[in-house]
């Protein structure tokens, strides 16, 4: 799977909105932190699968990793909260 933005992390303004987009073939899911966690909206369209939070908090910064639920493999992207 490929993680949009590209890049070991991403740095989000304090209560502004960011967006991640994960492009794979199969099918996938978020982690946080090594979790599944509902601290995001998770949408998929088409070959990609959005995740959007509104209103970024301190509770938000971690490390994202998109999975896919066949195969194990996965991509990971750092976010920061400034």
């Amino acid at each position: 799977p490929t993680i949009t933005p590209k890049g070991p992390q991403l740095t989000v303004p304090l209560n502004s909105e960011f967006i991640l987009h994960c492009q794979s073939n199969s099918s996938v899911y978020w982690l946080r932190e090594g979790r599944q966690t509902r601290i995001f909206q998770e949408q998929r369209q088409g070959q990609v699968t959005v995740l959007r939070v509104n209103k970024a908090g301190p509770q938000h910064m971690g490390k994202y990793s998109c999975r896919e639920e066949e195969s194990g493999k996965k991509s990971s992207i750092y976010v920061y909260v400034k």
